[in-house]
């Protein structure tokens, strides 16, 4: 069986740094759930502004804000950062986002990813650092990326490439 790469796109990767504690996992599967919920969606400002502008392609913005999050990947990392009271030694849980480019009218791609990671900002790393505010800090780490996607080709299937040869 061969793969080939059949497409590549450009990427945000949004990480959310926690404390692992258990009960954050049952918050993290509420807090992406409300994905899903476009009331929540619409009290960000970058999203009240656009739907302000763009009335007509809200339903656009909502359909590609809501596939944000269509899976996610949690690491367990051991760390050590400075606290108020000096080091701190701390298992901690990453929740790695990424965040693929959507195609709205009126919004470039750089404008989509950052209204996606304020989204993400709001709605993850905000809620979490309000909700459970018995933490010293929640980070948010960002970065813009390619993502490469190489599949099964499968057989009897001719790609591009093999055709010109």
């Amino acid at each position: 069986m061969k793969y080939i790469n059949n497409h590549r796109e450009r990427i945000r990767v949004v990480e959310v740094f926690l404390p692992k504690r258990i009960h954050y996992l049952g918050k993290l599967a509420e807090v992406l759930r409300a994905f899903e919920d476009m009331a929540h969606l619409r009290l960000i400002p970058q999203v009240k502004h656009y739907a302000q502008f763009h009335p007509e392609h809200m339903k656009c913005l909502k359909e590609e804000l809501q596939k944000l999050v269509t899976g996610f990947s949690i690491l367990e990392v051991d760390g050590r950062y400075m606290g108020a009271s000096g080091p701190i030694d701390e298992r901690s849980m990453i929740i790695r986002i990424i965040i693929r480019d959507g195609s709205i009218p009126g919004m470039s791609t750089d404008e989509f990813l950052d209204t996606a990671e304020t989204v993400i900002h709001h709605l993850i790393a905000g809620r979490f650092a309000r909700e459970l505010a018995s933490e010293e800090e929640v980070w948010l780490v960002s970065f813009d990326g390619w993502l490469t996607r190489w599949t099964k080709q499968q057989p009897g299937e001719q790609h591009e490439d093999e055709n010109e040869r």
